[in-house]
């Protein structure tokens, strides 16, 4: 076999093995990224969410996507800060949502408002070279 043929080979290799990657970390939002939609991108803090959501954990949230329902985790802004929890009821009389993160036992003490909401996590990427991947992919994040 000819020294163009084995590189040839090794290149297309290595290429499936970096989009099969990319695939693993990013799923369905992998095709998204490559169609030129945007996400948000955020790491995992604190306990709230475990096991569901841990400490460093690489976060895309759909920005386009603010409908919330019961179950989703959405990223919304309280007090100047990021906060991702499941949507747990919806109050119609103060029309905002009733949210808490799967660790705590009771709800967060405020309601959300549809505002406040950045978006729905679409993504949760644990592994760190799924993480590597994906931040070839959406830039630098930290």
């Amino acid at each position: 076999m000819s020294r163009l043929k084995i590189i040839a080979i090794a290149t297309v290799t290595a290429l499936a093995v970096f989009f099969f990657l990319s695939w693993l970390a990013l799923g369905n939002a992998l095709f998204d990224i490559m169609s030129g939609k945007y996400y948000l991108v955020a790491v995992g803090m604190g306990t709230s969410m475990y096991p569901y959501i841990q400490n460093g954990d690489l976060l895309l949230v759909d920005a386009e996507d603010k409908n919330a329902s019961f179950g989703d985790v959405i990223v919304y802004v309280y007090n100047g800060e990021l906060i991702g929890h499941r949507v747990l009821d919806y109050n119609e009389f103060e029309d905002c949502y009733i949210v808490g993160g799967d660790y705590n036992r009771v709800p967060d003490p405020w309601c959300v408002s549809e505002r406040q909401i950045l978006g729905k996590i679409e993504r949760i990427i644990h592994n760190e070279l799924l993480k590597y991947i994906a931040k070839i992919w959406l830039g630098e994040w930290t």
